[in-house]
């Protein structure tokens, strides 16, 4: 019975072991996750907004009030698949950002919530050659020509 328990807690040990994040290549020397701004590895362009679309009745214009649209989650990482260090973030919606400081080019895998469909960029303020993708993301932005290249995204829902 004792070497059981033995048994049993020593493979536990093992695979908590193996199931802790693991990194892989360098790490930055300066923190990837402490900006200046307090906004996150990606920032809004300036003169960015939301586009509200205008519905038609009948032929009649309808005055309606925005409500705007909730902040969707976005996770970029470091390394492929979810590796390295990894930031979540939230972006509104129809909305450009550029990756701020050290995330600029930098980016290797990036996951988005269900019902979102976002654009990576390959220059600041969503411009340059550029990739589309949906939930749950990209595991590996190299297999899309665009691994650490991406300097901005755009999401909408």
């Amino acid at each position: 019975m004792q070497l059981n328990n033995t048994i049993f807690l020593i493979l536990s040990a093992a695979i908590l072991a193996l199931a802790a994040p693991q990194f892989v290549g360098n790490m930055p020397t300066t923190s990837p996750l402490t900006t200046t701004s307090g906004l996150g590895p990606a920032y809004p362009v300036e003169g960015g907004s939301n586009i509200s679309p205008s519905l038609v009745s009948n032929g009649t214009s309808i005055n309606l009030e925005a409500r705007g649209y909730p902040a969707r989650r976005v996770r970029y990482c470091q390394h492929l698949n979810g590796r390295g260090a990894c930031l979540n973030q939230d972006l509104d919606n129809k909305r450009c950002y550029n990756f701020l400081g050290w995330w600029d080019n930098q980016v290797s895998s990036i996951y988005i919530n269900p019902g979102l469909k976002c654009t990576v960029y390959a220059e600041k303020a969503c411009k340059g050659r550029k990739v589309e993708f949906k939930a749950p993301g990209i595991t590996d932005l190299q297999s899309v020509g665009i691994n650490d290249q991406a300097s901005s995204i755009y999401c909408s829902h």
